[in-house]
């Protein structure tokens, strides 16, 4: 809001200030000072503005919003993709992330070659796609998963050997905790680390949304009232 600087004057300069304000302002500021209502529209100016300002902090809170919601994408392996060939290191591919819930996972591949499921703990310790039932099966070549819920979300080819190879990824979602800060993702290939490894729940949870900036939004917006 641009405040205007009015300097101290005598009764007898008030004219000339008069003048200046209405060259300024416009034709519609003078009926305004003959009748009195010059403090009205200074009343009315400052409201207008908070409304503006309010709206404005409002549409940033929201946008901000929207953009945590849609979360970060990530195509697993790299420039890579996803593939048994040349003994892409997805551990450390997944270890260099900080995965988030919202986000979103995209596996390339060719589908005469591969697919992608996503299977529970056991099916991925032992690279045995009949140690249980897969939770998810994709084979588009092109698949995009979003993220949906906090731990571990286990991934593995289901072609014979490929998993064997080291084609499986453990997308591990960690809580942000308010007094510990997120460390990367951490994947576990070899079978001494899988133990680390809690059993993954057969469906994914439902994303909850954090409504702290919806609360804050329409405290905002409450404002533009007064």
């Amino acid at each position: 809001m641009e405040v205007l600087h009015l300097p101290i004057v005598v009764i007898g300069e008030f004219e000339d200030l008069s003048r200046h304000l209405l060259s300024a302002w416009g034709p519609g500021f003078e009926g305004m000072m003959e009748s009195g209502t010059i403090g009205s529209y200074y009343a009315k100016e400052a409201k207008d503005e908070t409304n503006n300002v309010v709206m404005l902090i409002s549409i940033i809170i929201m946008t901000k919003m929207m953009i945590i919601s849609e979360g970060a994408v990530y195509k697993v392996g790299g420039s890579s993709g996803w593939t048994s060939i040349g003994r892409v290191d997805y551990k450390n591919w997944a270890a260099s992330k900080i995965f988030q819930v919202g986000d979103t996972i995209i596996f390339e591949y060719n589908p005469e070659y591969h697919n992608v499921m996503r299977v529970t703990y056991e099916m991925y310790k032992s690279c045995n796609v009949s140690a249980g039932t897969p939770i998810e099966t994709f084979n588009t070549g092109n698949d995009s998963i979003k993220i949906n819920n906090h731990g571990h979300n286990l991934f593995m080819c289901g072609f014979p050997g490929h998993c064997l190879k080291g084609q499986k990824v453990d997308i591990n979602v960690i809580r942000i905790s308010a007094t510990k800060p997120p460390s990367p993702s951490t994947t576990n290939d070899d079978d001494d680390d899988d133990d680390d490894l809690c059993p993954c729940p057969n469906k994914a949870a439902p994303f909850t949304a954090s409504f702290g900036l919806i609360g804050l939004a329409l405290s905002f917006l409450a404002l533009a009232g007064f």
